[in-house]
């Protein structure tokens, strides 16, 4: 990333971080971006601090927007372990994360580059509890780019094969993404 704008974006989250309640020092339009970036590039210290400003959802308003970039955000660690740790609160239905919110947070997890791995790591050792699963499958498999990977989804998708149509179509279109 551009350095200059990642030393922004972290002035401005630590602006915001000594005065949490004042939302005004970070402009509407540039959340998602300062949000991101000081995930991507900042400590744990600073992904400890947006999930609790999410889960205090003071800021959020009726529509749940802010609360929405505050949940995607949390998925842009470049840390594998804190993506774990974000897609097991979600999927084992962690009070920490909003049940409306944990599978878009698990999806988001599963589009992160880095978080591809731990999101299929989980589904499959999890598969038969996993009440959405077909969906993230969807999101891993579109990561996939080696002949590997492919063999390793077919191989998974051959061991457990669909149990409804919605589910065959969602591995059709997992295996063809």
């Amino acid at each position: 990333g551009n350095q200059d704008c990642i030393a922004n974006a972290t002035k401005l989250f630590q602006t915001w971080r000594e005065n949490p309640t004042d939302m005004t020092i970070l402009k509407p339009e540039v959340r998602p971006l300062v949000y991101c970036t000081q995930i991507k590039y900042g400590h744990v210290q600073s992904w400890d601090f947006l999930l609790a400003q999410y889960q205090s959802n003071w800021h959020s308003g009726p529509d749940g927007v802010e609360r929405g970039r505050m949940r995607d955000a949390l998925a842009c660690s470049r840390q594998t372990w804190i993506l774990d740790r974000y897609f097991r609160l979600a999927a084992e239905g962690d009070e920490s994360i909003f049940s409306a919110d944990r599978t878009s947070a698990m999806r988001a997890v599963a589009r992160n580059p880095m978080g591809k791995h731990v999101a299929w790591d989980y589904m499959r050792a999890h598969w038969d509890v996993m009440m959405i699963r077909t969906t993230i499958l969807n999101d891993v498999a579109a990561h996939f780019s080696t002949e590997f990977e492919l063999e390793k989804l077919q191989d998974f998708m051959k061991k457990h094969p669909p149990t409804t149509t919605s589910e065959l179509s969602r591995y059709e279109d997992a295996e063809y993404t």
